[in-house]
């Protein structure tokens, strides 16, 4: 039973092991603490769903809606998890918002991110202050911080393996950059752009804008590509145009 003030629970176990931790609303099984093996002082939680927020010891201030949602969060604060197993296995992790069933699902101390869609920031695990809005969005996306992906399958396997780092990539579109693996520094707008043509995947510093805009070279680094259907030319330097149309001008040229 809990002493802890002004609590909520409904449902088999919900807030079972809560004890002084006040301000809390569980609703459903297990839901808030009710698997926890100590649950005392969390608070300030909303958890709705079958084993939302179960297992929490002393985090506060999150929210978790669906099943499984937040599940594994013992001393996590403000956290928001809606979708099933959103935030799954996150643990010790703060400040993390993932909308969309398996959104960030593996996540276990990477904190600060934001995941939106189906799948979103899925195989994240220590990855922090990352965006992904879409479905798939970042979806390989492991240990690496510091990227921003808006569209279906935007920099879907962008993964620095070696280590983990802050990648600076930004990608807005369809499928912008989707093959983009270690590739770092990028930005990438429009519909399939990196992707059409000769796929961007481990260039770092190139500026695509366009519907198809094309880097050129799987390892293009410093290119600026700015037409739809336009396609890098060389290393520094900058293209623009529309489609075959195109003017390339090198980096320094007078």
């Amino acid at each position: 039973g809990t002493t802890g003030d002004a609590n909520t629970f409904v449902g088999a176990f919900a807030g079972e092991e809560v004890s002084t931790g006040g301000s809390n609303t569980a609703i459903g099984y297990n839901a808030g603490g009710g698997a926890s093996s100590s649950a005392s002082t969390a608070g300030n939680n909303t958890s709705i769903g079958h084993s939302a927020l179960e297992a929490v010891e002393d985090g506060h201030s999150n929210s978790a809606i669906g099943k499984n949602t937040l599940l594994s969060t013992t001393s996590g604060d403000s956290n928001t998890a809606v979708g099933f197993a959103a935030l799954q296995n996150n643990s010790t992790a703060d400040g993390n918002t993932a909308v969309g069933g398996f959104a960030m699902q593996v996540n276990t101390t990477g904190a600060d991110s934001v995941a939106m869609g189906y799948q979103a920031l899925d195989a994240n695990t220590t990855g922090s202050q990352n965006t992904a809005i879409g479905h798939g969005a970042l979806s390989a996306n492991i240990d690496d911080s510091g990227s921003t992906a808006l569209g279906y399958r935007a920099l879907y396997n962008s993964n620095y393996t070696t280590s983990a780092t802050t990648i600076y990539n930004v990608a807005l579109g369809f499928q912008a950059g989707y093959s983009v693996s270690t590739g770092t520094s990028n930005v990438i707008i429009g519909g399939n752009a990196g992707q059409a043509g000769t796929a961007l995947t481990t260039g770092d510093s190139n500026v695509l804008i366009g519907r198809d805009a094309q880097p050129g070279a799987a390892d293009a680094a410093n290119r600026i590509v700015l037409g739809r259907n336009v396609q890098g030319n060389a290393d520094d330097s900058f293209v623009i145009g529309n489609g075959s149309t195109d003017s390339a001008i090198a980096f320094g040229a007078t």
